[in-house]
């Protein structure tokens, strides 16, 4: 099945009105909120671009490309992408599909290993709440 047939398939026999493109933007939209949350994670693309990369990460189950594993990253966020990826998974089964089944927890760092990136740019606050940036020499 092309992309396009199935971003606009309807999964769900009970409701004729949500196809498989409502589902992933309501996806999408869970990584944008978590991101936001994150101070420090940030798309390598313009947000289309990777709305885009999610789409076809969900389509086809897998990356296309796999960047090396960041230990940092996985360290950092493992435990966040995991509840990240449970509120996915629960959303998913809220509305009767099986489209997430052959994502894991794994899979989603591996996106977003892939298609984000971590601002390694320290900075700290002074007593006076300036920011304060740290330079190496």
């Amino acid at each position: 099945m092309t992309f396009v047939k199935w971003l606009n398939e309807k999964p769900i026999k009970s409701d004729k009105s949500i196809n498989n493109k409502y589902l992933i933007n309501n996806l999408y939209n869970l990584l944008i909120k978590w991101m936001n949350t994150t101070e420090d994670i940030f798309c390598e693309t313009d947000y289309n671009t990777f709305k885009v990369e999610f789409f076809k990460f969900i389509y086809l189950g897998r990356l296309n490309k796999i960047k090396e594993n960041n230990l940092y990253y996985e360290l950092k966020y493992n435990s966040d992408i995991i509840d990240l990826y449970l509120e996915m998974e629960d959303f998913m089964k809220s509305q009767g599909t099986l489209i997430f089944k052959s994502i894991t927890p794994n899979n989603l760092l591996e996106f977003l290993i892939d298609n984000t990136y971590i601002s390694y740019e320290e900075n700290e606050l002074n007593e006076t709440n300036e920011l304060i940036y740290e330079e190496e020499f």
